[in-house]
């Protein structure tokens, strides 16, 4: 029998004992939380495959990109992205009908690259040629995109630029978790399951695409389809102020010959030191936006009594480059209009007829590293792009939205100043001039012309 002292001594060391189990018990569960806090690790998503990706939406979003590496961004990406861009402007110009034509092809390729984590076989091939991919890696290509839009982003504080991307899935499809993962770690892609057959659904990405365009696009679906299992959605805002503005009482009210008719419009008027350049082809100038002119405007006027579409038939990306590139800069005086112009229109048929074709047949399409079908096929059923472009006295507003809906079977002699007035139709395009990528690229026939 222990004597009292005894008992007291492993009273006391028990007590110990369970106090520093507790200790131990707390110090486990803090640094859980810490770890589990700061990585942001969507567990769920990793390891419950028929989870509903709309309880880790949290998670999801805050799966962060792959770390920016400066100027690591291979050039053969730019060049093919502004051939890509300018070949599929082409393609969509119609010279019967005189409408403004604006895109942005950034918003559309990035949007094409996310789809393209999903494909295989002859699909992916189509693709990638048509995307203007061939050679590089599909590794090489989320890395370059990846820091592309990191770079364009964090350019110039003057200049908003946003860059969103988001993949909405109908709720009881699994999806393949290294495609879903794939894009929320390159492209920073929120990821939401809904309910496609409820109402809430459509205002729910309609309520991302005009949050990530500041109310710009409101709306890109109207209806989901019933056989529609996915939607990858790209948003391009950009905000930038004119390094020099106009001056508001120098606008007047002018001639614009447009392709149709002679119509009014107010001419914005403004005299000083501008890249130019001019042949007896064209004009061309460069207008800079803020205070580090990383981000400028190129306006592209062919001479008086030219056919516009005649002349962009000429014209490449390539030539478009070569153009820009020999501006120089002299004091001159640019009349130009102020307009607000929008663009809609689907990609499915110009992107067939440039070859991307097994992507939108029900019969040969695969994505199968997108998600696992069994006996149906996913294919893109639909595609649309919107854009939006005001262009005034302080500076240029410019929006774009490109949706991608998955479905489911059942030289001349140098000049000492210049005068340039913008009164017919022209080409422009807004670049950022470290990486020369074309954000927006569009022909304005009319600047009066709206979107019923």
């Amino acid at each position: 029998m222990l004597n009292k002292e005894s008992k007291q001594t492993k009273g006391i060391a028990v007590g110990l004992m369970v106090v520093g189990i507790l200790v131990l018990m707390i110090m486990a569960i803090l640094v859980s939380n810490v770890v589990s806090e700061n990585l942001k690790i969507p567990w769920l998503s990793l390891f419950t495959p028929d989870e509903d990706l709309s309880t880790i939406k949290d998670e999801v979003e805050e799966v962060k990109r792959i770390p920016f590496k400066g100027d690591k961004i291979e050039p053969k990406l730019i060049n093919t992205e502004n051939d890509f861009g300018f070949k599929l402007f082409k393609s969509l110009l119609n010279k019967n009908n005189k409408q403004n034509v604006v895109i942005s092809p950034t918003s559309i390729k990035l949007a094409f690259s996310m789809a393209l984590n999903g494909a295989e076989g002859n699909t992916k091939n189509e693709m990638v040629e048509v995307l203007e991919y061939a050679g590089l890696s599909i590794d090489e290509i989320n890395n370059n995109n990846s820091n592309l839009m990191n770079l364009l982003q964090a350019t110039d504080k003057d200049i908003e630029l946003h860059i969103a991307n988001s993949i909405w899935t109908k709720r009881g499809y699994n999806f393949k978790h290294d495609f879903l993962n794939t894009n929320q770690t390159y492209y920073s892609a929120e990821v939401t399951s809904l309910d496609f057959a409820s109402p809430e659904a459509i205002s729910q990405i309609n309520g991302w695409v005009s949050k990530n365009t500041k109310g710009k696009i409101p709306t890109i679906i109207n209806n989901i389809p019933q056989e529609m299992i996915m939607y990858l959605i790209n948003a391009v805002y950009f905000k930038g102020p004119w390094t020099i503005e106009f001056d508001e009482n120098l606008t007047e009210k002018d001639i614009f010959y447009a392709q149709n008719e002679d119509v009014n419009v107010y001419m914005m008027r403004l005299k000083d030191d501008f890249k130019y350049n001019s042949s007896e082809e064209y004009q061309v100038i460069e207008l800079p936006y803020g205070k580090n002119e990383t981000f400028s405007m190129q306006i592209l006027l062919p001479r008086e009594d030219t056919d516009i579409y005649e002349f962009i038939e000429d014209l490449d990306g390539k030539k478009l480059e070569i153009i820009f590139s020999d501006m120089t800069e002299m004091e001159g005086t640019i009349e130009m209009p102020k307009y607000t112009t929008e663009y809609e229109t689907s990609l499915n048929q110009v992107l067939m007829s440039l070859g991307m074709k097994d992507a939108f047949n029900t019969g040969t399409a695969d994505f199968s590293k997108m998600i696992d079908a069994g006996p149906e096929n996913v294919y893109i059923s639909q595609t649309k792009h919107k854009t939006y472009l005001e262009v005034n006295e302080k500076g240029t507003e410019a929006a774009a939205v490109t949706s991608i809906g998955v479905g489911i079977t059942s030289v001349n002699p140098v000049e000492k100043s210049f005068y340039m007035k913008v009164d017919r139709p022209f080409l422009v395009t807004i670049k950022e001039n470290k990486t020369n990528t074309i954000l927006f690229l569009g022909l304005i026939t009319d600047p009066t012309l709206q979107v019923d």
